[in-house]
């Protein structure tokens, strides 16, 4: 969110939950020879640690027509901008879900580059860091466990 606040909002919070859930399963932990998902599942885990990427990473996601190899018109861009969430369950491991912030639709992509050091996009906050998480921690609501 502090790099890209057009676009990262707290309600992706589910998003980054699942993503370090399974970036967790998925790698060794100190003094073990077998990664939580092998010692719950008896099985590898169906993503390897290269797999990942930057949560909330810009991604830019070749165009369906260049994909196609069909005609696609020179002067236009070749790439759509989105967000990077995850791996998809449902493909390959190394295939990403990506989040389109114009259409919010998540996807799984195959022909795209990461921009993992956010150079691509610009902070546009209109108010200080500071003063944003201030901000965020007053209005976010809290659960609390009450015995």
């Amino acid at each position: 969110m502090a790099k890209w606040p057009d676009v990262i909002k707290e309600e992706m919070w589910t998003y980054a939950l699942r993503h370090a859930m399974n970036f967790h399963n998925a790698s060794l932990q100190k003094d073990k020879t077998v990664t939580p998902f092998e010692a719950f599942t008896g099985q590898s885990a169906p993503w390897a640690v290269s797999d990942f990427c930057m949560f909330d990473s810009p991604a830019y996601v070749l165009w369906k027509e260049l994909q196609d190899g069909t005609g696609f018109n020179k002067w236009k861009s070749r790439a759509w901008q989105g967000v990077y969430i995850g791996p998809s369950k449902c493909h390959s491991s190394t295939i990403p879900l990506i989040y389109n912030h114009t259409t919010t639709h998540i996807s799984p992509q195959f022909h795209m580059v990461y921009d993992k050091y956010f150079q691509t996009v610009q902070n546009t906050r209109s108010m200080p860091m500071e003063e944003y998480l201030t901000k965020l921690y007053n209005t976010s609501a809290w659960w609390m466990h009450k015995d």
